[in-house]
Order: C-alpha cells, then sequence, then structure tokens
C-alpha cells in the first residue's frame, strides 16, 4: 500500500511541475511571438522637388511635390514624390527628364523598400532608358539602391530594398526617377507621371501579425486549454 501511495504522490508531484511549466512557458511564449524586433528610427524630412530637362529639349524646370508618409512599423518615416514633367525638342538629339529631391535625413536606419509606380510617353514612341534611384548619408556610410529598364512607353512599377543599417546617424538623402529617350526628332515630347503615392520610401507597412504568428498563439493557448480541462476531470 505504501508502494501505491509514493507512486500517486510522484505522479501528483510530476503534474503539479508540468502545470507549472506550462503557465510559465506560454506567457513566455506568447511574450516572444508578439514582441517585435529591434527597429530603425530613420525620419526622411520632405524637401523641394524639381523636374530638370536636358538634351534637346526646351530647358525649363517643373516642379513637382514631396510629403512624408505615417510612421512604418519597421520604425522608418520614409517620403513620396509625385507630379508629372515633360520636355520637348527642338532639333533632333536626345532628350532626359530627371525628377529629384533632396532633404535631411535624422536617426540610425535598417532594411527598408522603396516602390514606384510612373508613366512614361513619348510623341513617337522610342525607346526610352529609365532608372529609379534612392541614396541616404549618415556618419560612417552611406546606403542606397537603384531599379533601371528601357521602355516604349506605359506604366512601369516594381520595389526594391535599401539596407541602412550601418550608416550610422543619417543626415541626408537624394530621391530621383529619370528617363532618358537616346535619338529625338523635332517636337518629339518626353513625360514622365508619377501619381500620388507611386513612388515611395517605405510605403507604410502594416502592424497586423503575420498568420504564422497568429496560428502559432492559437496552438500555443489551445494546449493551455487542454491541459488544464486534464487537471479538472
Amino acid at each position: 500500500m505504501q508502494n501505491v501511495t509514493s507512486i500517486e504522490r510522484a505522479k501528483r508531484f510530476l503534474r503539479e511541475k508540468a502545470g507549472a511549466i506550462a503557465l510559465t512557458v506560454v506567457p513566455l511564449a506568447v511574450a516572444a511571438a508578439v514582441v517585435p524586433p529591434a527597429q530603425a528610427d530613420l525620419v526622411l524630412t520632405p524637401s523641394s522637388c524639381v523636374g530638370i530637362p536636358s538634351g534637346s529639349g526646351i530647358f525649363q524646370f517643373t516642379p513637382c511635390s514631396v510629403t512624408q508618409l505615417a510612421l512604418g512599423s519597421d520604425g522608418v518615416e520614409g517620403i513620396k514624390l509625385y507630379g508629372t514633367a515633360s520636355t520637348t525638342s527642338s532639333s533632333s538629339g536626345f532628350l532626359a527628364m530627371n525628377m529629384t529631391t533632396q532633404g535631411t535625413a535624422s536617426g540610425t536606419g535598417g532594411e527598408f523598400p522603396i516602390s514606384y509606380d510612373f508613366t512614361l510617353s513619348d510623341t513617337f514612341s522610342n525607346k526610352m532608358s529609365w532608372d529609379v534611384f534612392f541614396r541616404v548619408d549618415g556618419s560612417v556610410s552611406s546606403a542606397g539602391g537603384s531599379a533601371s529598364g528601357v521602355s516604349i512607353g506605359g506604366e512601369i512599377t516594381g520595389s526594391f530594398n535599401v539596407d541602412a543599417s550601418s550608416i550610422g546617424n543619417a543626415f541626408q538623402y537624394v530621391l530621383h526617377v529619370e528617363a532618358i529617350e537616346g535619338a529625338s526628332a523635332p517636337d518629339d515630347t518626353l513625360t514622365i507621371d508619377v501619381p500620388q503615392n507611386s513612388i515611395d520610401v517605405n510605403p507604410v507597412v502594416s502592424a497586423t501579425p503575420e498568420p504564422s504568428t497568429v496560428a502559432f498563439l492559437g496552438s500555443l493557448l489551445a494546449s493551455l486549454v487542454w491541459w488544464k480541462r486534464r487537471q479538472n476531470p
């Protein structure tokens, strides 16, 4: 009889310990799942923007706009560039249009995306080389990225990432979108049209938990409920 009692006591002891471990591990696991990773605190301040033509086109500056985006879940306050700029050739040659903004930055960086969605057009549907470029300068180094291609006109979309985690304290940035037509004829017009929310440095990222995170939390809570029911049949 004594042996049976000892076994029962041992079982009871193990059940109590298992319960204590479960009650400890679940909150810790939940906390680990919901606490976000260390964030950047990079802030890009909006500045003036201008469309600058070159080549055989009429040399006339065209204003564009830059506004600040909301704080992203990655800790970066980005910017968006938008506007329309065009240039018309007065003689045969080449046409180029560059929409550029350059402003101040502060804080430290991490990795963040640059997305773009704009339209190119040309009177004679000639080939145009285009590129989107971004760079941020810091006290230690600079970080940047770009995308480029060739088009005969139409919508151009895509994105690329910039890793600014090693730049130190940021102090300035530059962002531009450019198109170049290598062989223009007289009265040929090259146009870049950038609608609002289409060239964005760090589009706002939703803070909604990932589906995998939600599923993980659900399985943890289900395990806890199962254990509690076993203890209270």
